[in-house]
C-alpha cells in the first residue's frame, strides 16, 4: 500500500476503508453499523504489523467524524496504544509519519 503523505486517508489503505465505510453507508446501514461491519470484515489487519494503525486509525477517525462512539474502536486504540512492535517498525522506518500517526492516537486516547 501506498503513502504519499501524513494525514490519515495519505494512505491508500486509509481510502480503501473509507469508501468501505460509504458503500455500507449506501447500502442502507447506519453509521455504527457500518463502523461494526468494517471491523468485522478486515479483522485480518489487526494482526498485519504494517497495516494495523492505519486501519486503527482510520476506523477511529470515520468513527469520530460520525459521532459514533464504540466500545470495540476503544478497546483496538488502547491496543494499538501498546503495540510496541508497530511503534517501533514505524518510528524505525518513518520518523514523520510516526510522530503524526503518535498524535492521531494522543487525539482518541
Amino acid at each position: 500500500m501506498g503513502v504519499w503523505g501524513l494525514d490519515i486517508y495519505d494512505d491508500d489503505l486509509a481510502v480503501d476503508i473509507k469508501e468501505e465505510f460509504e458503500r455500507y453507508l449506501m447500502e442502507g446501514m447506519d453509521e455504527a453499523e457500518a463502523i461494526d461491519e468494517l471491523i468485522a470484515s478486515n479483522d485480518n489487519l489487526l494482526d498485519d504489523p504494517q497495516d494495523v494503525g492505519t486501519f486503527v486509525l482510520t476506523v477511529a477517525t470515520l468513527a469520530r467524524d460520525n459521532d459514533v462512539t464504540s466500545k470495540k474502536v476503544t478497546k483496538m486504540l488502547k491496543a494499538l496504544h501498546r503495540n510496541s512492535e508497530y511503534w517501533n517498525d514505524l518510528k524505525e522506518n518513518e520518523e514523520e509519519l510516526y510522530e503524526a500517526r503518535k498524535d492521531l492516537l494522543r487525539e482518541f486516547l
